[in-house]
């Protein structure tokens, strides 16, 4: 049976998953983590939490998954280090930067590539594993075939799948949503998502305005058989900003269906905190005889079908029909059964809706009258709405729609008519409950704005009683005592020499040796031997006084001799001291030797981009063929103008019936006419329905001597090398989606064969300067003068929602929709083919900020035309103000000037 991995925001919501039965939890800390907003923990938490989780079996997963910026790569150092001494279990990680500091100077620590990499396919699945990554987090919008397949692909023993199972959906592909931090620098990369897709938005020229982004959650509950099927190791409940009512029921909830597909995998039992059965369970998963040196065991979960860590069973808290009363919006199963016909946006309603109570009877100014259709308590939470519109049918593309707008501004007018019930009164009488069918009085707060209306809905959304079982479970287990324990390995060698018995113990970390004790004593042999190994095993299991516990413990040597307890004692005694001593410095040198790798100056093979750049080189990228004669035609125009790279971005949708090889002709035509070679872009998404059309052009470019590629994901990469080429056959450029936002990042793209970085377009100034300062000698900086920024790149559909269903081209005719958002910014939904791209009205460019990068060393620019339908006369605009360093007209710089949070 798959792993099963819970959220943990918060210590709470950690105990309500330990309860519930996860298999294991992932958390963040306080920094480097894309749910900044959450609770989450210190380090000192986890020297408390994680000796807990792993006593019952529970394995701890650390979020690392952020894109770093460039001052923060020091103090990672030394948190990474912190981790492996900690022995968590793994690190999810984002950044390229992350996972080769990882996989260089911590080498213990496992590493899960986080689903914010994107990675969405076999290509993808296989690169990860093949820079270190013992875990996949796949995307969200992959279908259960597309899971299977990979899985076909790389066995579990290359490379686990981790799959997303239920809760909050973000309408981008994860990794690949821009909108907030390009909005206001809340980057959903740095883990500070405005959450822009839960806003309102309004069709232009139409007077409805609808939640148009706004995903309903997922709930696979019903296909879990499917998930398990198609070979997923690992089945993964979204909701690190979610309460401990909404982990205990979600937990609980998964745990019970996979139980039903195993019954074997339910017979749990109750792990001893301390012990025996601790340290035989240790002595199983890892501990090496002493020869074999002293280190650490791997945490890692291999196959979950042959290596099943089953924690404590979950208590009949829980029901299926508590998951209405935590945070739950309407639900979806996203693509699990295909990429057809699921109902995945919710237009209406962007946040949790609860259990229908009844329809308002009656209202006074200080009181509702209501039949409830459930029972009532003190201190439940109640929503009221106004009553149901229906939205969400197909809808005249040329008319407004009143009741859809209606439904949508009371939604919004309602979000603050939420309260706690606190008095309430049936036949007269005050009351604490209300069974179903009671009529039901109950008393609004002061004051309720807006004020109900008869006929309006009253709904449950929170449970006093799920409140009260959530606290009986988000507890200690009875029999543990929290406190801080840090986990060290333990060798105890038991040698006679010279006529006396020489006890020498090691205690060890990361396979280095942290601090040894020896002690003599007499040898005698016991009247009743087996005493010894007991003794030593049950005293060096556990440093309480000095904060330590082992994580493995091996006893070499005849044990078949009398040493007082009193002797093992002082033995244990000095080694804590001792290890107490060491530990910290241990940690100080691990992370001292991860930051020299790049506090130094780099070697000959680095060093920054040449400073002292007088002129810029002219990158234009493209997706229509078109844009070619439009740039003939400027060039011509202009003297002492010269376009250095064309790179050309291949849309089925945009090629108007040219074949593969025709398309190839004119950029080969213009290549000649340019002096320079084209440049071919890979998409960013390649799923299984679009990689035939990929490979083509991939192979027929190759045939005709193509060598230069532009890569946007790590898919695309392998999917290159798949071709049978060494990737220092081609000449390499990296896209900005592969976030190269620090020194540590950019030098893994050179080590993978890129010749040249293009610069986040979410990145500020300030970042950019330090990260250039370490830059690798022989890749070139592109910086992105000119885009529209794709703000959200989606499967999800808004022309199906806004039709009640796929209606086929036939009827969408791809159009985009023009919107607007409650601050009057305008955006554009573009859909190429069944490919959903959101862009600004207002382009991105720092076109006047020339001076700025030039000073920086930056020779060579880029400039985007993608997406949007450019005229001639724009594309001449935007070119001209480039070369001139002037402002485009309508155009913002996003972060160039500010701070990236």
């Amino acid at each position: 049976m798959p792993e099963l991995l819970a959220p943990a925001g918060g210590r709470e919501q950690f105990l309500a998953a330990l309860t519930a039965g996860a298999d294991a939890v992932y958390l963040g800390l306080r920094s480097y983590n894309a749910r900044a907003r959450a609770e989450n923990f210190a380090l000192a938490d986890l020297l408390e939490l994680v000796p807990l989780a792993h006593s019952r079996r529970m394995r701890v997963y650390v979020t690392v998954n952020v894109v770093v910026k460039e001052h923060e790569l020091e103090p990672l150092c030394r948190v990474l280090a912190e981790l492996t001494a900690l022995a968590v279990d793994a690190i999810i990680v984002q950044d390229l930067g992350v996972m080769r500091l990882a996989r260089r100077h911590f080498p213990t620590l496992r590493v899960h590539a986080s689903t914010q990499l994107a990675v969405h396919n076999v290509e993808g699945a296989r690169k990860a594993a093949a820079l270190g990554c013992r875990r996949v987090v796949l995307a969200r919008e992959l279908t259960a075939a597309e899971i299977a397949q990979i899985r076909t692909a790389l066995p579990a023993e290359e490379c686990e799948l981790e799959v997303f199972c239920h809760g909050s959906l973000c309408y981008s592909y994860s990794g690949l949503c821009l909108f907030s931090g390009a909005n206001d620098a809340r980057s959903g990369n740095r883990g500070e998502c405005a959450y822009t897709c839960r806003q309102p938005f309004r069709i232009i020229g139409e007077s409805s305005q609808s939640f148009l982004f706004s995903m309903r959650d997922l709930d696979t509950s019903a296909d879990v058989e499917l998930l398990v099927k198609s070979g997923a190791d690992a089945l993964k409940i979204e909701g690190r900003k979610k309460d401990a009512q909404y982990v205990a029921v979600a937990v609980a909830r998964y745990r019970r269906k996979l139980a039903e597909l195993a019954p074997e995998s339910w017979e749990r039992r109750v792990a001893t905190p301390t012990g025996q059965d601790i340290h035989t369970r240790r002595s199983e998963v890892g501990a090496k005889p002493l020869g074999g040196g002293l280190e650490p065991r791997d945490r890692g979960t291999g196959s979950r079908r042959d290596n099943i860590a089953c924690p404590v069973a979950a208590p009949p808290l829980f029901t299926d029909d508590d998951a209405a009363l935590t945070f739950q919006r309407r639900s979806t199963s996203l693509f699990v059964r295909g990429r057809r016909g699921a109902a995945v946006i919710d237009l209406d309603n962007p946040t949790h809706v609860g259990v229908p109570v009844g329809v308002i009877e009656g209202t006074t100014p200080r009181s509702i009258t209501v039949r409830t259709a459930v029972r009532l308590e003190r201190f439940d939470g109640l929503r009221i709405t106004p009553a149901p519109v229906v939205t969400g049918q197909p809808r005249d593309e040329n008319a407004g729609d009143e009741c859809s707008a209606r439904a949508c501004e009371d939604t919004l007018a309602t979000e603050g008519l939420r309260f706690s019930l606190r008095c309430m009164w049936v036949g007269g009488r005050r009351v604490a409950t209300a069974a179903p069918g009671s009529l039901a009085e109950i008393e609004l707060p002061t004051p309720a704005a807006p004020p109900p209306k008869t006929g309006d809905l009253l709904y449950k959304c929170r449970s006093a009683d799920l409140l009260r079982r959530t606290v009986q479970a988000a507890v200690l287990p009875h029999d543990y005592r929290l406190r801080p324990l840090r986990p060290v390995a333990i060798a105890v060698v038991i040698e006679q020499r010279d006529g006396e018995l020489r006890i020498s113990a090691r205690s060890a970390l990361g396979g280095r040796t942290l601090a040894a004790a020896e002690i003599a004593t007499a040898a005698h042999r016991p009247r009743h031997p087996g005493r010894l190994a007991k003794d030593i095993g049950e005293l060096f299991d556990l440093f309480g006084d000095y904060g330590f516990s082992a994580s493995s413990l091996d006893l070499v040597g005849d044990t078949a001799w009398f040493v007082p307890i009193s002797t093992l004692k002082a033995l244990k005694r000095e080694l804590g001291e001792r290890t107490r001593a060491a530990w910290q410095t241990w940690i100080d040198e691990m992370a001292e030797a991860a930051r020299g790798a790049f506090t130094a100056p780099f070697s000959a093979s680095a060093g920054g981009p040449p400073a002292t750049a007088d002129a810029a080189g002219l990158c234009v990228k493209i997706d229509r063929l078109e844009y070619l004669a439009v740039l003939r035609r400027f060039l011509g125009a202009q003297t002492g103008c010269r376009i250095i790279e064309v790179i050309f971005a291949p849309k089925r949708g945009l090629l108007s019936g040219d074949s593969v090889p025709a398309a190839l002709d004119q950029l080969d035509a213009f290549s000649r006419e340019l002096g320079t070679p084209y440049r071919l872009a890979l998409p960013n998404v390649v799923r299984s329905w679009d990689s035939g059309y990929v490979r083509s052009w991939v192979s027929i470019a190759q045939e005709r001597g193509c060598r230069h590629f532009e890569v946007g994901n790590l898919g695309s990469l392998a999917l290159l090398e798949s071709r049978g080429a060494p990737a220092d056959s081609y000449d390499l450029s990296a896209d900005f989606t592969l976030y190269a936002l620090n020194s540590q990042a950019t030098h893994e793209l050179r080590d993978l064969g890129f010749r040249a970085v293009t610069l986040s377009v979410e990145d500020d100034l300030e970042n950019i300067a330090a990260h250039l300062e370490r830059w690798p000698r022989g890749v070139r900086p592109i910086v992105i003068v000119y885009t529209d920024t794709p703000l959200f790149v989606a499967e999800a559909c808004t022309l199906a929602a806004l039709h009640g269903g796929c209606a086929g081209p036939q009827v969408c005719r791809y159009r985009e929709l023009e919107i607007e958002n409650p601050a009057g910014e305008c955006f554009v939904v573009a859909h190429e083919q069944c490919r959903s791209v959101v862009y600004a009205r207002r382009p991105y460019s720092i076109a006047h900020r020339r001076a700025a990068w030039l000073a920086l060393g930056v020779r060579d620019c880029r400039v985007d035309f993608l997406v949007r339908r450019y005229d001639a006369d724009e594309v001449g605009a935007v070119l001209g103000a480039v070369l001139s360093g002037r402002m485009v007209a309508g155009s913002h710089a996003a972060n160039f000037d500010g701070r990236l949070k």
